[in-house]
């Protein structure tokens, strides 16, 4: 991240049009990922042309009477910058936690090597262009491994974890019924936050399997202490 704006605004545009090429990626999601967070902080929220949706759960009354977190004035550009940005995000807690509980269900207790601080110091003191070549992103985890790794491991593009994804949301879908009738009896204290109606109408297994969304309803659930 940060790579391509740092290419377009050091003026190296021949490198950066043959990068995109290489994505086969159209102009308007060059536009949404590398033009449009330079303009400003806020359409960063942006991906492929349609908003971020962190909100939709909130109750409307009480997001127009909340006030947001700032907009940072200036969005990192940069490996190294958006790099630090991220470890100090939070969110690596919070994806260890989901690993650890998942791991815990199936006897694995997990290791985070690639949080060791001199490998973390080691890969901030990289040139940007040993994380990308070309389509390939993480182009120096790639190129250390591919005599180590299965080809289809080592150049996969895909984040995809269905081993531990895929019993979480069953699991998640196989609640529905149970989450709905809870409502019907009794709305926990804590509904009134809650944008009731949109989170109903997403309890739904068709509707949620042809569009998951887990992450914002869990995050409701788990607020209403589901």
């Amino acid at each position: 991240r940060g790579h391509w704006q740092r290419l377009l605004l050091r003026g190296r545009w021949r490198q950066l049009a043959a990068e995109w090429r290489a994505q086969d990626a159209s102009a308007l999601r060059f536009l949404a990922h590398v033009t449009l967070p330079l303009l400003h902080p806020a359409l960063a929220r942006w991906r492929g042309g349609r908003p971020i949706r962190r909100r939709w759960l909130i109750d409307p009354a009480l997001a127009r009477r909340a006030k947001p977190l700032a907009t940072p004035e200036k969005r990192p550009i940069g490996v190294r910058e958006v790099q630090l940005r991220l470890l100090r995000a939070g969110h690596l807690a919070e994806r260890i936690e989901g690993w650890a509980a998942s791991g815990a269900a199936r006897g694995i207790e997990y290791r985070y090597p690639l949080l060791d601080r001199r490998l973390l110091e080691f890969a901030l003191s990289l040139p940007p262009d040993q994380f990308r070549r070309g389509r390939w992103g993480r182009w120096l985890f790639r190129d250390g491994c591919r005599t180590l790794l299965p080809p289809e491991v080592c150049w996969n593009r895909t984040k995809a974890d269905p081993a531990r994804s895929e019993p979480f949301l069953d699991a998640l879908v196989n609640a529905f019924p149970a989450i709905r009738q809870r409502f019907a009896e009794r709305a926990p204290a804590r509904a009134r936050y809650v944008a009731v109606e949109r989170l109903l109408e997403r309890l739904d297994a068709v509707r949620f399997r042809a569009q998951p969304e887990p992450g914002p309803m869990m995050k409701a659930l788990q607020f209403l202490d589901f």
